[in-house]
């Protein structure tokens, strides 16, 4: 009986420790696709999971920041989970792209900014993942 239960506690053991060490070595940002683009007065910034995975809804840091450049005004400029719109919302807590949208003014060539966002799979989710985006 003691036999039993030792292996079972290793088991579990080596189980936790094998889920941990693929956490630490996730390239995440290979799961999340980000794009902008500007056209007829409005930025458009898409946050989106790489197949099987998501955008985490329940994550309270989720934001996208949009630096102005001179000439151009924006109606805000750091947009929160409420600012998005969630697609692909079928799973609790999670949906496949964040769209964030917001009006400008002026002659925007290229805007720029940055986000904050965790993405998901089924069995694992990211730590706070940061980056830059820009305008094509």
């Amino acid at each position: 009986m003691k036999l039993a239960t030792f292996a079972a506690a290793a088991l579990l053991l080596a189980g936790i420790h094998q889920v941990s060490d693929a956490g630490a070595d996730e390239n995440w940002n290979e799961h999340l696709k980000v794009s902008a683009q500007a056209k007829g007065g409005e930025l458009r910034v898409v946050l989106e999971g790489a197949e099987g995975w998501f955008v985490n809804t329940q994550f309270p840091g989720l934001k996208v920041s949009v630096k102005a450049p001179d000439g151009v005004t924006l109606d805000k400029s750091d947009l929160t989970k409420d600012d998005a719109k969630l697609e692909g919302t079928e799973h609790e807590g999670k949906a496949k792209r964040a769209v964030f949208t917001v009006k400008f003014k002026g002659n925007a060539k290229t805007l720029e900014g940055s986000y904050k966002t965790v993405i998901c799979s089924p069995s694992s989710c990211s730590p706070p993942l940061k980056g830059n985006w820009a305008t094509k």
